[in-house]
Formats: C-alpha cells, structure tokens, sequence
C-alpha cells in the first residue's frame, strides 16, 4: 500500500494537465496526503467538471468548496447545475453557502420546496427568506387567483412547451422529462379543475408513495426524497434528478416526513391563467 501511495503522489506531482483521477482518488483515501489533493481540486473541477470531481470534493468537504463549485454557473449545462447543488446540500454549512449566493435564486421549485422545509430550522428561516416571492401566498389564494384557467380554451401544443419549462424535473410525457413523480399518462381522465388544484396545490391529495422525506446520515450527508424501496436493514430514496441513493439503516441519524408531496409548491410562478389552461389540455390530451 505505501508503495502506490508514493507511485500516486509522484504522478500527482509529475502530471502538467489534472493527474490520473486513479492517483487522486487513491491519495484521498490516505490521511497524510488528503489536504494536497483538496488544493488541487479547485483546477481540477476547472479543468473536467465531472461526477468523479464532485465525489472528491464531497467526500473531503474543502473550504472553498462552494465558491470554486459555482463559478461558471452560467455556462453549466441543467444536469451539471443539478450535481452541484446536491453536493451542496450534502452539509449544512455549504447549505447556508449556497442560500447566500446569487446562484440559490436558480433553485428549481423543488428545490425551493426542499430546503424551505428543511429540518435544521436556520437553513429553513434562510430559503424562506431567499425564496419569499414563491412561498408568501397561500395554496387557496394562488387557486383562486388561477380560477379562470378554467374558463380559456387550452392549447395543446402550447401547453407541450410549458410542460418541458415546468414539469420536467419531476414527471416523464411523450419521451421527455424524468420519472420521478406519478406516470401522467392516466390524468387525461381527471377533469381539469382536479388537475389544477393537482398543479397548484401538490400537499392536499398526496399519492401513494409520493411522500416527501429527510433523511441525515451519520456522516451529516442530507437526503431528500421519496421512499422507493425498503427492506428491514437499509432502504432506497429517489431524489431530483431521477437519483436514487441506497443506504443502510444503521448508517441514518434520523429520517422525517415533511408531510408534503415531493411534487413541489411554487410552480404558480412561472405560469398564468392561460398558460396552465394550455398544460392542462396537454395533459388530457390522450397519449
């Protein structure tokens, strides 16, 4: 072993571009050497902004991580955005460093939902703050206010576009999206106040196995999804992103319902009266 720990080290030191992630990984796993791997991991997420970076730098939680993890956020494609933010969100302190940058403005709804619902009550009080324009309205008031929604003629084509711009993260139709939520193939059944008041208000009628939870590690790693599986010894979360993420009982501190649907609130604010009657002809249109 101290043998390809020093063959490891010597190419880290030799390599001009980013060295082999073999050889990293390999130096991260030795406490002599962790701290000279956290220094380079800042060029090497310049350099590949990849899953295998991501795992570094979650596992050894550098300072700067959060800073050097959002630079560039402009250029970072969706999927890339996502894998940031839920390294992020894998300890409490870059949590709190997120909810204070910019980038935090570009939580998705579901996001915005997890983290206001957070069970450490600081990171909570501080998405409610960020996020206050798409949590001050009440559920019945934002119903009401989207009432004539019922009244327009939807337009089913135009509803396709709206769904792909909100809905995507959490439910699959027509071969796009992510299937995380129910199949929606079977709401072209369900008239379309239901399907608004499904929209607008996810929390009131939660579907079987759609129950949102926390779950903290031992580590202090946080988890945010649905229960998919479980078994008397560990059990299996799917998280945004379509993520699953098995773990064994004995390695979680404590796991809490949030008594919400996964289905976020919020997504009211990127629609209007028309543009939710023309998803809801989208979704009942037969597929």
């Amino acid at each position: 072993m101290a043998d390809l720990l020093h063959t490891a080290a010597e190419e880290f030191k030799a390599a001009k571009e980013a060295p082999p992630m073999a050889a990293v990984a390999l130096l991260a796993s030795d406490r002599e050497h962790r701290e000279m791997v956290k220094t380079l991991l800042p060029e090497m997420w310049k350099k590949s902004a990849n899953t295998e970076v991501l795992r570094l730098v979650a596992k050894l939680q550098p300072k700067d991580g959060p800073e050097f993890l959002l630079a560039g956020w402009n250029e970072r494609t969706p999927a890339v955005r996502m894998q940031i933010i839920e390294t992020l969100l894998s300890s409490d302190a870059w949590t709190l460093a997120l909810l204070q940058r910019p980038e935090a403005k570009s939580c998705d709804a579901a996001l915005r939902a997890r983290l206001t619902k957070h069970p450490k009550k600081e990171i909570a009080k501080q998405a409610a703050s960020v996020f206050a324009d798409a949590t001050s309205a009440t559920r019945a008031a934002v119903v009401e206010k989207f009432q004539p929604a019922l009244k327009l003629t939807g337009n089913a084509a135009n509803g396709k576009t709206v769904f792909a711009q909100v809905c995507i993260s959490c439910h699959k139709l027509d071969g796009v999206g992510l299937e995380l939520g129910p199949d929606l193939r079977s709401v072209v059944q369900h008239d379309a106040e239901k399907l608004m008041n499904s929209i607008l208000d996810p929390s009131a009628i939660i579907e079987p196995g759609f129950m949102a939870y926390n779950c903290t590690l031992k580590n202090g790693a946080q988890l945010y999804g649905v229960i998919a599986t479980e078994t008397s010894a560990s059990l299996t979360l799917k998280m945004a992103g379509n993520l699953t993420k098995s773990v064994l009982r004995s390695e979680i501190a404590s796991l809490q319902s949030t008594g919400t649907s996964l289905m976020p609130e919020g997504l009211e604010a990127a629609l209007t009266p028309q543009s939710l009657a023309d998803l809801i002809a989208y979704l009942k249109t037969p597929k």
